[in-house]
């Protein structure tokens, strides 16, 4: 009966708790859980986000914290999404308000360096008209 040397059990030992860590990582990615809200334990929101903790906020809960530097109430939770609406413009529409805005420019008053310039080269009258 030959006997184990004490390398051969050390490798034996790394190479079970390799084969551990990998069989634990293979299982991670199968059981992901849904995230859920530290401060109301909702599963629903649009966008997770975490404090300064790191703990896992719903995007009500995170903006509110985020706002007023507390943790949001408990009693402004609703089971409710609400969507916006939002108006929709096209790409045509887009173009057509910025070729506008090209073509009009925005009729100003002169800043004071301007008309300091432009008084100098005598461009502006400054004297009353007689």
């Amino acid at each position: 009966m030959a006997h184990a040397s004490p390398a051969n059990t050390a490798s034996d030992m790394i190479q079970s708790q390799l084969v551990a860590n990998l069989a634990s990582m293979a299982n991670h990615g199968h059981h992901t859980q849904k995230p859920v809200c530290q401060n109301c334990e909702t599963s629903t929101t649009p966008l997770w986000r975490r404090d300064e903790a790191g703990a896992v906020l719903c995007n009500a809960c995170g903006l509110f914290l985020k706002l007023h530097g507390r943790p949001r109430p408990i009693s402004l939770k609703t089971d409710v999404i609400k969507s916006r609406n939002r108006v929709k413009t096209s790409r045509t529409d887009m173009n057509k308000q910025k070729a506008y805005a090209k073509a009009s420019p925005i009729p100003c008053a002169p800043s004071a360096a301007e008309s300091y310039r432009l008084e100098a080269l005598g461009a502006l009258n400054t004297e009353p008209a007689s």
